[in-house]
């Protein structure tokens, strides 16, 4: 036989098929008609996937067969003829192929359960004003992990520590705001902003970013964890809180446990209740009367209420606040009828000139723009859109880099100067 093309996925999860680019180029070019090739070797069974349902691994090997080209496999014992013994240990190769991915699931989810009980961080980012540190087996502190990066050592542990003392201070006045001066979320992620302080992610904050700092135990000190789970392909679903794993004084704490729960008897107490369509529109009434407009930051300033979002997915935007109550949106948007695209996407260029960067609260203060919204459904999203003007997107990390400011003063200048902006 002569090989003549290759189709690997290396260290890509066998349990689904989504990010199987190879496995899904294979049946694309097999099912094009013309592959190139008329056989396809396969080291056993269990490398079409661990499929939960076995049945799926032996619908791409049908697949194939209907397309005429013949499935060989170099390391079974048997012969892939088409023969009764043949079917039936390829069935039973199929499914111990997904109960390998059952057992490990229960091993590993074990295994990440027993270090939370000794106090041990088990993924996920730090948090705001806090920080990652690797723990050698001696219990010795070693280096700190920056965004990005991963313990790579076996028998090391990772826990968390504080972060530098800006964002310690920014922490502790979050909480003060929120218990102490009584203002509400919405609020205190517009005096961040307004100052410039920017959120974990390297983003402006958010009713959900300051939420998240407000509502998690390890502010002061408590490892929290077992909350969620996702079995396998599954969708992740929240665990009963009773088996929650929890560790008190796992990390040392920025927030003292009395303020951090002065903060959830005020969140109890802004717990908005569920409000019916027509409640909704009662109170969408009442705050008209009150403030004489409807916004997002009317409606989550009012205690008692769900917050603007729940209200847009209820009546489908501001205009439909609007219409809701009988009245005509104060300052109605038209820009689908008198601006182009192509002078929408020569607006985002000199935006982007202008500020360097582009996202939908930089849009949003833009009077000369449609709204983020408009112009995601112009173009089929805001990615689209920054792609067709130049804008180069970058993690908050790779921004910071030689490479990657390069990367965006290039796809600047090109954007520039293909639009007439800069000469060449």
């Amino acid at each position: 036989m002569e090989l003549v093309a290759t189709y690997t996925d290396a260290g890509i999860s066998g349990i689904g098929i989504k990010n199987r680019h190879a496995l899904r180029q294979l049946l694309a070019d097999v099912l094009g008609g013309s592959p190139g090739f008329d056989t396809i070797l396969v080291h056993d069974v269990s490398r079409w996937g661990r499929f939960q349902n076995p049945d799926q691994s032996a619908h791409y090997e049908f697949l194939c067969a209907e397309a005429g080209v013949k499935v060989e496999y170099c390391a079974e014992l048997f012969a892939n003829d088409g023969s009764l013994s043949s079917t039936i240990l390829k069935g039973l190769k199929r499914a111990m192929a997904a109960e390998y991915s059952r057992e490990l699931s229960v091993k590993v989810s074990a295994a990440k359960t027993g270090l939370l009980k000794q106090g041990f961080w088990q993924g996920g980012r730090a948090g705001y004003g806090l920080r990652r540190q690797m723990i050698a087996p001696d219990g010795r502190p070693e280096r700190l992990l920056q965004y990005g990066e991963f313990k790579g050592v076996q028998g090391h542990r990772t826990i968390l520590v504080p972060g530098p003392p800006t964002e310690i201070a920014i922490v502790q006045r979050i909480y003060r705001m929120f218990t102490v001066a009584g203002l509400r979320r919405p609020t205190i992620a517009r005096i961040l902003n307004a100052e410039g302080v920017l959120s974990e992610s390297g983003r402006p904050w958010t009713f959900n970013t300051v939420h998240g700092v407000l509502v998690n135990p390890k502010y002061t000190g408590d490892l929290v964890g077992n909350r969620s789970k996702g079995f396998l392909d599954a969708p992740r679903t929240r665990n009963a809180a009773a088996t929650w794993v929890r560790v008190p004084g796992a990390f040392e704490p920025i927030i003292s446990r009395r303020l951090f729960e002065a903060a959830a008897l005020v969140l109890d107490a802004q717990r908005p209740v569920e409000l019916t369509r027509e409640q909704m529109v009662v109170a969408l009434q009442q705050l008209f009367k009150r403030h004489g407009k409807l916004t997002g930051r009317v409606i989550d300033d009012t205690p008692g209420l769900p917050c603007s979002g729940r209200f847009r997915a209820a009546f489908g935007g501001a205009q439909g606040l609007y219409e809701a109550i009988g009245r005509l949106t104060p300052h109605p948007r038209r820009y689908r009828d008198k601006i182009s695209d192509d002078q929408v996407l020569e607006r985002l260029a000199r935006l982007l000139a202008t500020t360097g960067h582009l996202s939908k609260a930089i849009i949003a203060t833009d009077p000369a723009i449609p709204s983020p919204t408009s112009v995601a459904r112009r173009f089929g999203s805001l990615a689209k859109a920054f792609a067709r003007v130049g804008f180069v997107t970058l993690s908050h990390k790779a921004r910071g880099t030689l490479v990657g400011r390069a990367r965006i003063r290039a796809a600047l200048t090109r954007s520039l100067m293909a639009r007439g902006l800069l000469e060449d």
